[in-house]
């Protein structure tokens, strides 16, 4: 009755009015609640990496679980690493090396000098066996020698590198093939020692058999001790101070926690 009553123009502009509101509630978007808001925030980097981690990995799993390296190459980074920090050390060692595998060298061409070649027994005689120790020497004289200076090639070159402020890797690159060479002349001076302990024990026989062999006789023990001494502290020792591989303990990094 009231609004019957009212004037036609008020009711227009009433139910104008009632339309407009209807159509603001109908066009504004919902309101989101508390849990929508939580998901809603962004991620802090340390945690958007850590999810992006797994899908990386699975996306690429040769790179994840890397490949490894072949052994000479191996063997080279080790020789570099071990010259870069204690190069006078190993140097020292070769010399060493070197000067006891001279000395037992003219030892044995001594004895073989002096023994007759009556002195028979064994696989071979006494006087043959300090020809062949002769001989063996004279190789491992020539490894020590040729790994040595390979040795000095690849500190030299690292030193040229320092003063240059050349990357590790490009100074590397450099030794002209050096740290290869002295890799496989390692091998091949473990090989000739390999040799000398069969020799060694070959002796043992001979010197055995040899009986009442005198001349040059004298000489087998002290060449014996020497032998030994040069094959398990000189080739033994230098081949292991300079291919040795140090672990360094690495102090853990600080981590970055989300709030």
């Amino acid at each position: 009755a009231i609004l019957a009553q009212a004037d036609p123009r008020r009711l227009e502009f009433l139910r104008d009015l009632s339309a407009v509101v209807v159509l603001c509630e109908t066009a504004r978007p919902p309101m989101a609640t508390s849990q929508d808001q939580v998901q809603q925030q962004p991620q802090p980097p340390a945690a958007a990496e850590q999810a992006a981690a797994p899908a990386a990995a699975v996306a690429n799993p040769g790179e994840s679980a890397g490949t490894p390296k072949p052994f000479l190459a191996v063997q080279r980074e080790a020789l570099r690493a071990n010259v870069a920090s204690r190069g006078k050390r190993i140097v020292c060692t070769q010399a060493m090396s070197l000067v006891t595998t001279t000395v037992l060298g003219m030892l044995c061409f001594m004895a073989f000098w002096q023994t007759d070649s009556t002195c028979s027994g064994g696989p071979v005689g006494l006087r043959y066996w300090y020809l062949g120790a002769f001989v063996l020497e004279c190789l491992m004289f020539v490894c020590f020698f040729r790994v040595m200076y390979s040795v000095l090639t690849v500190w030299s070159w690292q030193a040229v590198g320092d003063r240059a402020a050349l990357p590790a890797e490009q100074g590397g690159e450099e030794d002209s093939g050096e740290s290869s060479c002295a890799v496989y002349l390692s091998f091949a001076l473990t090989l000739v020692a390999f040799f000398v302990v069969i020799w060694s024990t070959v002796g043992l026989f001979a010197k055995r058999d040899g009986g009442s062999c005198d001349s040059g006789s004298g000489y087998f023990w002290y060449i014996y001790t020497v032998m030994w001494v040069s094959i398990c502290c000189c080739t033994g020792g230098s081949t292991a101070d300079t291919y040795r591989r140090h672990h360094r303990s690495e102090a853990p990094q600080p981590r970055e926690v989300a709030v």
